[in-house]
C-alpha cells in the first residue's frame, strides 16, 4: 500500500506540466486565443518595415539608357552630297546633317507647278462653257443633254485640278526632304551613309541620341515594388563613386512569371554628360525625411 500511494504522488506531481490536450484547449476560458488581425494598419509592421528598407531597398544591375532615341532615314531617294557630323558630334534640334541631292526632285516639282498651271486654265475654260451652255439651254437653244456633257467635263476638270494640287504638294514636300535636319538635341552616334553614296527611300541615315536626361533602368523583385512606385525619389550609384538623383519616371506593366521581376526607369538629368550609355551601378531609394515633431507633446 505504502508504494501504491507513494505512486499516485509522483504521478500526481507530473500532471501540471503535461501539454494540454488540443480538444481541451478552447474549453479553458483562462487561456488567450491568437486571432489574427482582420486589417492591419501601416503602424502595425512599421518596424520591419523601417529595418527592411534600409537593408533591402538597393536594387543591383541598373543600366543607363538614353531619354531619347531615334534612327533618322531619307524620306526621298538620290546621293548623298555632305553629311556634315561625325560619329560622336553634338547636334542641335534643326541642324542639317545631311544633305541629298535635289536635282531631279526639283525638275519634278517643276513640271508638276507646270502642270497645274494648265489645268487651272483647262478648268476656266470649262467653267464659262458651262455657263454659257446653260444659257443656252435656257432659251432653248441647245439640248438638256449637251449642258450636263458641259458640266461633266467641269467637274472632271475640277478634279484634275485638285489631283495636281496634291501632287505639286507631294513634290515640294521631296524637295524639302533632300535637307535632314536633326529632330532634337543630341549626339550623333552612328552613321550608316556616307558622302556619295546612293539612298533610297525610308534608308536609315545616322543614329542620334540625348542624353541630357537618361534612364537607369533595373529589374526589381516583386517584393520591392510597394517600395520603388512612380514618383519615388532615388539615387544612381556608378562603382566609380559617382551619385545623381533621380525619380521613378515610369514602371513596367508586366511582371515576369519565372524571375518574379518588373521593369523600372529612374529618370535623372546629366547634364554634364557624367553617366554614359551602357553604364551600370545600383539604384537605391532615397530615405524619406523624419516629420518634425515640433509642436507635439
Amino acid at each position: 500500500m505504502r508504494y501504491i500511494s507513494t505512486t499516485i504522488l509522483v504521478l500526481a506531481s507530473l500532471l501540471p506540466s503535461l501539454p494540454t490536450p488540443a480538444f481541451c484547449q478552447n474549453a479553458l476560458p483562462d487561456r488567450p486565443r491568437w486571432t489574427r488581425p482582420i486589417a492591419a494598419s501601416a503602424s502595425d509592421y512599421s518596424t520591419p518595415a523601417r529595418a527592411y528598407s534600409r537593408a533591402s531597398l538597393t536594387v543591383d544591375a541598373a543600366i543607363i539608357q538614353p531619354y531619347r532615341i531615334a534612327e533618322v532615314g531619307t524620306e526621298v531617294g538620290g546621293i548623298i552630297e555632305s553629311f556634315g557630323y561625325e560619329e560622336g558630334d553634338f547636334v542641335k534640334r534643326g541642324d542639317v546633317v545631311v544633305e541629298i541631292s535635289r536635282s531631279r526632285h526639283e525638275l519634278v516639282y517643276e513640271r508638276a507647278k507646270s502642270r497645274l498651271a494648265a489645268l487651272k486654265k483647262a478648268l476656266k475654260r470649262a467653267r464659262t462653257d458651262t455657263e454659257i451652255k446653260d444659257k443656252l439651254f435656257k432659251r432653248g437653244a441647245i439640248t438638256k443633254l449637251e449642258s450636263l456633257d458641259a458640266r461633266a467635263l467641269l467637274e472632271t476638270a475640277e478634279a484634275q485640278v485638285a489631283e495636281a494640287e496634291q501632287a505639286l504638294k507631294l513634290a515640294g514636300l521631296d524637295v524639302k526632304s533632300c535637307t535632314v535636319q536633326a529632330p532634337f538635341s543630341g549626339h550623333v552616334t552612328v552613321r550608316h551613309k556616307h558622302p556619295f553614296e546612293p539612298v533610297a527611300r525610308l534608308d536609315k541615315l545616322f543614329e542620334i541620341v540625348d542624353v541630357s536626361k537618361v534612364y537607369a533602368v533595373a529589374n526589381i523583385p516583386e517584393s520591392l515594388v510597394p517600395y520603388l512606385k512612380k514618383g519615388t525619389k532615388a539615387v544612381f550609384e556608378h562603382a566609380s563613386g559617382l551619385k545623381l538623383s533621380g525619380v521613378v519616371h515610369k514602371t513596367g506593366k508586366r511582371m515576369d512569371p519565372k524571375s518574379k521581376t518588373k521593369k523600372i526607369f529612374v529618370l535623372i538629368d546629366n547634364p554634364n554628360g557624367e553617366l554614359e550609355m551602357g553604364m551600370s551601378g545600383s539604384i537605391c531609394r532615397t530615405p524619406a525625411k523624419p516629420r518634425s515633431t515640433a509642436g507635439t507633446k
